[in-house]
């Protein structure tokens, strides 16, 4: 991956995890119908490309190890609260 191709590469990979992980998603979190899901998988996957490619255009730095645990938060952070947000949502429909 580099600066030219970093945001294709990034691309197919969210492609083709995204109905790897369909299935998990829509059991944990109740109520998601499969618009919510790909909505919220827009959402997280978009965000973790603009940090993908800032970091290589940064050089690759901080260590992966670094940008693996603040992505994992963000996901998490955003799964949970989606979760609990999902009946209000709900509601409004």
């Amino acid at each position: 991956m580099n600066k030219k191709n970093g945001s294709q590469c990034v691309g197919r990979i969210f492609a083709s995890l995204k109905e790897a992980i369909r299935p998990t998603v829509m059991r944990e979190i109740k109520m998601i119908t499969n618009d919510d899901f790909d909505y919220l998988y827009a959402y997280i996957t978009t965000g973790i490309s603009g940090i993908l490619i800032l970091w290589v255009e940064k050089g690759m730095n901080p260590d992966t190890s670094v940008i693996e645990k603040s992505i994992l938060a963000m996901v998490n952070k955003s799964r949970l609260q989606m979760a609990e947000e999902m009946p209000n949502i709900w509601a409004m429909k």
